[in-house]
């Protein structure tokens, strides 16, 4: 295995390649988020936890971050693999700050 396949982000699942299509999400893009996916799996297991989600995006832990968290966690592990965590971070994109904010006072 060359040192390029341990850079391609893995096979999407179907729920990833919904996102990816509805998203027109290119894959040198989605390779990118597989190598800060990677760097924050410490212990390579091919997934993080709430801990390294939040550090990975440099957020302070809120309710609002934990709900998105727990919604995506679909097998209710307490982890994310790639294809959730691709899920999670887009959705925790697509919200502005003013309304993040609102979100930290739940």
């Amino acid at each position: 295995m060359g040192l390029c396949a341990l850079r391609r982000a893995p096979a999407a699942d179907q729920k990833l390649l919904h996102l990816i299509n509805k998203l027109h999400i290119k894959q040198k893009d989605l390779d990118k988020i597989y190598a800060k996916f990677r760097k924050y799996d410490k212990d390579r297991s091919g997934t993080i936890d709430v801990a390294e989600f939040y550090h990975m995006i440099e957020e302070k832990r809120t309710v609002f971050g934990d709900g998105i968290f727990e919604l995506i966690d679909i097998d209710d592990t307490g982890t994310l693999d790639f294809s959730e965590f691709c899920v999670a971070i887009f959705t925790y994109g697509f919200f502005e700050e003013l309304e993040t904010l609102k979100c930290e006072s739940c």
